[in-house]
């Protein structure tokens, strides 16, 4: 095919439907060797994590086209088996509400352990959306900490 393509290229003539059949050949030999990680990967990256099939192509170097259609094929052998519709659930939309934040901080949860609740990836950003909605009460909560491991008294050391 590839012989075939470059003479054709040479005359000046393009083949596209040749050069789709070449893609998809080396498409094949690329991911024969693979398709136990695809399979397993599109499974824990769409049906465990959420994400499109964009964000799947990427993690296994595939396509997208070829991400959403091992996914198709796995929905269909999951209707076969029985499990019914097992398309991921559409991801939680962030809930981190500044009168939340500010019920935690009242509490004595640390800015970085109200942060890690909601998912945020830094402490500043609880700070910002507190002052932000007027709800940012300085040194409220310094007793005390609160860790992943529970709530630790700190001691207040004054100078």
């Amino acid at each position: 095919m590839c012989r075939r393509y470059a003479t054709l290229k040479a005359q000046g003539i393009t083949d596209n439907q040749l050069a789709i059949q070449i893609a998809g050949t080396d498409t094949q030999i690329r991911t024969a060797p693979r398709t136990a990680e695809i399979l397993v990967g599109a499974i824990f990256h769409y049906f465990r994590r959420g994400v499109d099939s964009v964000a799947v192509g990427e993690a296994l170097d595939i396509t997208p086209v070829m991400a959403r259609k091992v996914i198709y094929q796995l929905e269909q052998v999951a209707a076969d088996l029985g499990f019914g519709r097992t398309m991921p659930k559409p991801p939680k939309t962030n809930t981190a509400t500044p009168s939340k934040m500010a019920r935690l901080r009242e509490r004595g949860w640390s800015y970085a352990c109200t942060a890690k609740k909601f998912g945020l990836y830094s402490h500043h950003l609880v700070v910002e959306r507190l002052k932000k909605a007027g709800l940012w009460k300085p040194g409220l909560g310094a007793a005390t900490n609160w860790s992943h491991r529970g709530r630790v008294d700190v001691e207040r050391r004054v100078r």
